[in-house]
């Protein structure tokens, strides 16, 4: 009777009949009402409980780590990858295993160079590390795909056809840009022809020719806690998307892999 549309008449006579039959009655009556509630809040709530329940087991868990069928999955996921990740890191620490997990993940996902620079140039002694943990992480047969990988300091990258992982700094970098600006200063001193004919766009065609048979960043990642590219080269940087992530240190899969979706749903347009 309390759960349906009740009319002010019946419940004149309710009240009446209340007030009638005395104070027992009226707290049976309350009584009633109070349980009523109970009950509807309980149902309410546990249907609550059922929804949020079921939205987050459709939700596929936090990952530290990721296996290879996890990642080739995510991969196919992705409408586009980075064949080109620069990884910056503005850090006091270098997490040489995190670093190791970054390059394989990458490669897994279907990067086919990264480049590593720290703001000290610490990682440039640290090659022979880096290498030896890479190649021993390769030794897993799931891995192989992986194992053809040439480990490279700064320079020019001679073989596009494996996955290139290149160590460097922002000071090599721009130590680079000025032997770069050298030669072509020497050149044009020999040949007065070129004087004419250099051009932002020749200039730029003379760097790609010192660094190789490698393309300009597709994405670069900057790990620390404020956003600075350290005088990194920002003419390498003119069509690369850039995120930031607070460290490298102890990274996890799903945080790394969070760079890509974003990069994926990047809309990049040029000048007309």
């Amino acid at each position: 009777m309390f759960l349906r549309q009740t009319t002010m008449n019946e419940w004149n006579i309710l009240l009446r009949k209340t007030v009638r039959n005395g104070l027992t009655q009226a707290e049976s009556f309350l009584f009633a009402l109070l349980r009523i509630f109970i009950y509807v809040v309980q149902n309410v709530l546990k249907l609550r409980r059922i929804h949020v329940v079921g939205y987050f087991n459709s939700i596929r868990p936090f990952r530290q780590i990721a296996d290879v069928s996890s990642i080739a999955e995510d991969a196919q996921r992705l409408p586009k990858v980075p064949k080109h990740l620069l990884l910056l890191i503005d850090e006091k620490n270098n997490d040489h295993e995190s670093i190791t997990n970054m390059i394989v993940w990458s490669f897994m996902m279907g990067v086919t160079n990264v480049t590593i620079a720290d703001k000290k140039g610490c990682l440039e002694n640290d090659l022979g590390t880096i290498e030896t943990n890479f190649r021993e992480r390769c030794k897993n047969p799931s891995l192989q795909l992986c194992s053809k990988c040439v480990f490279h300091l700064a320079g020019k990258v001679t073989d596009s056809s494996v996955h290139n992982v290149i160590i460097t700094s922002p000071k090599t970098s721009r130590q680079h840009f000025l032997t770069s600006v050298k030669k072509t200063c020497l050149q044009m001193q020999r040949n007065d022809a070129l004087q004419e004919t250099l051009n932002p766009d020749a200039f730029s065609g003379i760097l790609d020719t010192e660094k190789g048979n490698i393309s300009d960043p597709c994405l670069l990642i900057v790990f620390g806690q404020r956003f600075t590219f350290h005088g990194f080269d920002p003419w390498s940087l003119r069509l690369t998307e850039i995120t930031t992530l607070p460290s490298h240190c102890g990274l996890s899969y799903d945080s790394f892999i969070s760079a890509f979706r974003k990069y994926a749903k990047c809309e990049q347009r040029w000048g007309v």
